[in-house]
């Protein structure tokens, strides 16, 4: 994820390295977030602290943050990497009811995580971090809902 998240900024110079590095601690903040979420989460659940749904909240705490982790702030990124983490553990729960052979949860954190992750442009995506001239305003930052419509 670093190399892919980070990589892609594809600018060491004027002002890429800050950009990248931007990044690469948003994708570490999410992946985090949704691994302390996810073991919190099978400990309410279960009772005791599972490996399996820590992996899935912090894969899908990576896979939610990919879309936005250039244009949202650190604490952004934590709720951004959370939510994902509870919609991949729920998205295995419902997967494995329905009986439906997914044994990595590849699905389940791919599709729950990466929908969340492209609506949460929508709604965190801060035009003073969007570079490229790119002019996407969140949400919860005055945008008026245009910007999560056209995600939705």
């Amino acid at each position: 994820w670093y190399s892919f998240n980070s990589g892609s900024t594809t600018a060491i110079s004027g002002g890429g390295i800050k950009l990248a590095s931007i990044v690469a601690v948003n994708t570490t903040l999410a992946a985090c977030a949704g691994g302390v979420f996810s073991m919190l989460w099978s400990m309410f659940w279960t009772g005791a602290m599972m490996v399996e749904p820590m992996a899935t909240g912090i894969l899908g705490g990576l896979v939610g943050i990919c879309a936005s982790c250039d244009v949202v702030s650190q604490w952004e990124s934590i709720i951004i990497g959370t939510m994902a983490a509870f919609f991949s553990i729920n998205t295995v729960d419902v997967i494995n009811h329905l009986r439906i052979d997914d044994p990595c949860a590849a699905t389940a954190i791919h599709m729950a995580s990466g929908l969340w992750g492209v609506i949460a442009v929508g709604l965190f995506a801060r035009p003073e971090l969007c570079m490229g001239g790119a002019d996407i305003v969140g949400l919860f930052h005055g945008g008026g809902g245009e910007e999560t419509g056209v995600r939705v």
